[in-house]
């Protein structure tokens, strides 16, 4: 599972990427809007428990499985905060 990227990095402080290059997809995707910095209270930022947790990611792991074996899923971010 990837995502198209959307900020200068793959995550906070990580290797650098560039717009529209194709990286891994994590709990946090890259957005319109960088939520990257907006953290729970209770998260452990050295687990890597940083940012907003989105339903595209967890949609898209369900789905594998019933894809081809030589498939796979593209996220293109597209959302925005609070835009439902």
């Amino acid at each position: 599972i990837k995502q198209l990227a959307r900020r200068s990095t793959v995550t906070p402080g990580g290797a650098a990427c560039a717009y529209n290059d194709i990286i891994p997809a994590d709990h946090c995707l890259h957005d319109v809007q960088d939520v990257s910095n907006l953290n729970h209270p209770k998260a452990d930022l050295n687990k890597g428990q940083y940012g907003c947790v989105g339903h595209a990611l967890h949609v898209a792991k369900k789905l594998l499985p019933f894809m081809p074996a030589r498939a796979g899923i593209l996220l293109v971010p597209c959302g925005r905060g609070d835009s439902g």
